[in-house]
Formats: C-alpha cells, sequence, structure tokens
C-alpha cells in the first residue's frame, strides 16, 4: 500500500504514458479495480545475476486473485546485460516495450497508441485476451556488419498483433528500400 502514491505519481511521468489513447470502457473497468497489495519483485540467476526485477500488484474480483506487472519491467540476460525493458500502466497493460540483443544493441521498439476492451466483467478483463483491442506503433532494427551497427529494418503498426496500413522497409544506409500496405 505504501507504494500506491508512487505509483500513481509516476503513471504521469513515465515517457509515453500520456500517448497512449484508452478507451472509455478500459476507463470503467481502472475504477472497479484496485490494488490489494503492490510489492517489488526480483528473480535471479543461479549465477547471482538479475534475471528480471519489476513491481507486481495484486487485484481481487469475485473469486479470484490475478496478478499483474505493473510500472516498469526490466529482463536481463544470464550475463547480466539488459534484454528488454517494458512500462505498464497501473492494471498490467504494457505500453512501451524496449528489445535487445545479446550485444546489448535494440532489436525491437513497440509503443501503445490505442488501448480497448469488449470485457463485460472485471474478471473476464484480467483473464482473458480475446477481449482486448490494441493498435500499436512497432519499429525493427537489424545489424549490418558493413557499419559494425544496427540500423532501422522497418516501421509500421499493428493491430492486435497483426500488420495493417502502410509498413516501410530500410537499407543499412537508411534509404527506403520499399514499402508495403496490409
Amino acid at each position: 500500500m505504501r507504494y500506491l502514491p508512487l505509483i500513481f505519481l509516476l503513471s504521469f511521468c513515465c515517457d509515453g504514458y500520456g500517448q497512449v489513447q484508452f478507451s472509455e470502457r478500459y476507463e470503467k473497468f481502472k475504477e472497479q479495480l484496485k490494488p490489494t497489495i503492490v510489492y517489488d519483485s526480483v528473480a535471479r540467476y543461479k549465477n547471482g545475476n538479475i534475471k528480471f526485477k519489476t513491481v507486481v500488484a495484486r487485484f481481487h474480483t469475485e473469486d479470484y486473485v490475478f496478478y499483474q506487472y505493473i510500472g516498469d519491467y526490466e529482463e536481463y540476460f544470464r550475463d547480466g546485460s539488459l534484454s528488454g525493458t517494458w512500462k505498464f500502466d497501473d492494471y498490467g497493460v504494457p505500453f512501451d516495450t524496449k528489445i535487445y540483443d545479446g550485444t546489448g544493441s535494440l532489436s525491437c521498439e513497440i509503443k501503445l497508441l490505442e488501448f480497448d476492451t469488449t470485457a463485460k466483467s472485471a474478471f473476464e478483463f484480467l483473464d482473458s485476451e480475446e477481449c482486448l483491442k490494441f493498435k500499436t506503433f512497432e519499429k525493427y532494427y537489424r545489424y549490418s556488419f558493413r557499419l559494425c551497427d544496427t540500423y532501422l529494418y522497418k516501421e509500421g503498426h499493428k493491430m492486435n498483433g497483426t500488420k495493417i496500413g502502410l509498413w516501410k522497409f530500410y537499407d543499412a544506409d537508411g534509404n527506403l528500400k520499399k514499402e508495403k500496405e496490409y
């Protein structure tokens, strides 16, 4: 409970959080759901390096208990290098994701643009992904041996994980290689 004011404050300070368009239905579920316990969680590999660290919130609805990641989530490779970061809202919806390869180079960025739900109850909202509708903007990077660095390979929108709209593909020099409509 001592973390609730901090989580509330962070929800307004996190990069990108204010840019997400949440539906009115989702906002209604947020009013119904209040975390009962919020705690830090850290897991480690056998070698002692951190596997992941995050904040977890426990929600009660009807006769069920649900646990969701909230705030920042960081995941690491066995050698201790960062493999990914996720930013979750106060109810477990990821709105900013960055994935890194084993060398520490960015390989993927995902930003949540729109989020909606068709759930009829708080239980259905927390338990089923089928009732969720979300639109993201994604960027994928590749490594160029010639440049000895990563470059933006493709970018575009997805709706529920399926490519939509215009996707742009680039070569290692940053020139537009092709465009494809989905």
